[in-house]
C-alpha cells in the first residue's frame, strides 16, 4: 500500500509542471544539441522506421555513403570517449555507477575507500545500411557494439548492443525494450544514466505507425529476462513459455512530447519435484520531456507494476520478478520508481543536467535477505561543447542502496570525460 501512495504522490508532481509550463507555448523554441548527448539526433536513431525512416534514407541521410550502382547507403557512426573516474567510497563497478555493487554499512568491502579508474569502455562504433523496395518501403540494418563485454574496467571485450533489421514498420532484433523512453532520458556522463531507468535491451518483433501528426503508436513481442528469486534453494529453474507483450503510445510536439507504455510478463518456474508454477506481471510506465526558456528541458519517467522488477536499472540481474515460496508457488514483487531531471543550457555550447532517481521493491518477507530493495542516485554535471564533435565533462554522482534486511550503503563518485563524436 505504501508504494501505491507515494505512486500517486509522484504522478501529480511529475504532471503538474506539465500542465503549467504547456500553458505558455509561445517562449519555447527548440533544443540545441545535447553536449557530450546520450542519443543519436534523429537521423541516426536506433528506433527509426516507417514514414519517419523513409525521410533519411537518400541524400537527406548525412554523413552517409552511396553504394555504387545500387539505392543502397551506409554510415558509419559511433564515438570514442575516455573517462576518469575518483570513487570517494566504495563502488563496485567501476565503470558504471551502479547502486547495487555500493558498499554496505559494516561489510569488509566499505573498509576499502575509494579507487580512480580510467578508461574507454563506452567508446562505440555502429554501421548503419539503408534503402528501398521497387515498391519505396523503407530497409534498415543497424548494428552497434560498444566494450563492456566484461566486469573488468580494463578488459575491453566487445559487447553487441543493437542489432536490427527494419522492414517498413516493423523492428526486428535486438534493441531498447519497447517501455523504455530513449528521448526521455536526461543526459549524464556516467554511462549507466541512473538506476531507477525501465533500462534494458531484448530481441523483438516490433510494429510502429504514426496516427496522425502528433501521434505513435507501437506493438511488440520481446524476450522476457525473467528472475524469480529462490530463497528455499528448491530444484528447478526459470523457463520462460510466454514473452513480453509491450504496447506504447506517445504524443510528440515542438513543446516536448509524453509517452505510455505497458508491459505485460509472465514468470514461469518448473520444478520436477513440485511442477510448474506460474504468475502474472504487469507494469506501466510513464514519460515524457518539456522544453522551456529558450534551450533548457526537464524530463520524467514515472514507473509501477508487479513482476516486472528486471526491467528497472537497479534491479537488473537482481531476480526481481517474483520469489518462490516453500511450497513452489510463486509470489510477484511490486516496483515503484520514477526519475527527474532538469537540463540548463548557460550558454550555447556549456550545458548542466541535474537528475534525480529512485527505485524501491516491495518484497515479501521470505525475500533473500542479500538481495537489493532500494536504490537512489543524484547526478549532477557541467558540459561544455568545444568544438562541434568534441565535448569534455565533469559529473558528481551520489548513489545509496538497501537491501531486504534493511541494511543500507551510501557511495559517491567524481567523473571526467572526454568524447569526440564521429558524426555531425
Amino acid at each position: 500500500m505504501k508504494l501505491i501512495k507515494r505512486f500517486f504522490v509522484v504522478l501529480i508532481i511529475l504532471v503538474l509542471p506539465v500542465v503549467l509550463l504547456a500553458q505558455n507555448q509561445s517562449a519555447i523554441i527548440d533544443t540545441t544539441k545535447n553536449i557530450i548527448p546520450s542519443n543519436s539526433e534523429i537521423y541516426y536513431s536506433q528506433t527509426l522506421s516507417g514514414s519517419s525512416l523513409s525521410d533519411f534514407i537518400d541524400e537527406e541521410y548525412p554523413n552517409s555513403i552511396p553504394i555504387p550502382g545500387t539505392n543502397i547507403r551506409f554510415a558509419i557512426g559511433g564515438y570514442v570517449k575516455a573517462d576518469f573516474i575518483t570513487d570517494l567510497d566504495y563502488v563496485g563497478d567501476r565503470s558504471e555507477f551502479v547502486t547495487g555493487t555500493i558498499a554496505l554499512d559494516g561489510s569488509p568491502e566499505s573498509k576499502l575507500g575509494g579507487v580512480t579508474t580510467f578508461h574507454a569502455k563506452e567508446s562505440r562504433l555502429s554501421f548503419d545500411v539503408r534503402s528501398k523496395t521497387k515498391k519505396g518501403i523503407p530497409l534498415r540494418g543497424y548494428i552497434e557494439f560498444d566494450f563492456f563485454g566484461s566486469e573488468d574496467p580494463y578488459n575491453y571485450t566487445p559487447r553487441l548492443r543493437v542489432a536490427t533489421i527494419t522492414v517498413g514498420n516493423f523492428t526486428i532484433g535486438q534493441n531498447w525494450i519497447t517501455a523504455m523512453d530513449l528521448n526521455a532520458l536526461p543526459t549524464t556522463i556516467d554511462f549507466e544514466f541512473g538506476d531507477a531507468l525501465v533500462f534494458r535491451r531484448a530481441t523483438m518483433i516490433r510494429y510502429e505507425k504514426s496516427a496522425g501528426e502528433h501521434f505513435k503508436w507501437a506493438l511488440a513481442l520481446e524476450n522476457p529476462g525473467t528472475g524469480i528469486d529462490n530463497p528455499y534453494n528448491l530444484d528447478g529453474q526459470v523457463r520462460q513459455y510466454m514473452p513480453n507483450i509491450t504496447a506504447r503510445a506517445a504524443w510528440n510536439h515542438r513543446i516536448g512530447h509524453m509517452q505510455l507504455a505497458v508491459i505485460g510478463t509472465q514468470p514461469r518456474w518448473v520444478s520436477d519435484s513440485l511442477g510448474t508454477s506460474s504468475a502474472f506481471g504487469v507494469g506501466f510506465h510513464f514519460t515524457g520531456s518539456l522544453k522551456f526558456a529558450k534551450y533548457d528541458k526537464f524530463m520524467w519517467g514515472l514507473a509501477y507494476g508487479e513482476g516486472w522488477g528486471q526491467n528497472i536499472g537497479a534491479f537488473g540481474g537482481t531476480q526481481a520478478d517474483a520469489v518462490m515460496n516453500s511450497d513452489g508457488s510463486l509470489t510477484t514483487m511490486t516496483v515503484l520508481n520514477f526519475y527527474v531531471g532538469i537540463e540548463h543550457y548557460w550558454l550555447s555550447n556549456l550545458a548542466s543536467t541535474l537528475a534525480l532517481n529512485w527505485a524501491e521493491l516491495e518484497s515479501p518477507g521470505n525475500r533473500t535477505p542479500g538481495a537489493q530493495e532500494m536504490g537512489a542516485t543524484v547526478h549532477a554535471n557541467l558540459r561544455w561543447g568545444i568544438f562541434k564533435r568534441l565535448g569534455v565533462g565533469v559529473e558528481y554522482m551520489a548513489g545509496k542502496q538497501r537491501i531486504a534486511d534493511g541494511t543500507e550503503g551510501f557511495g559517491q563518485r567524481i567523473q571526467f570525460a572526454a568524447k569526440l563524436n564521429f558524426t555531425d
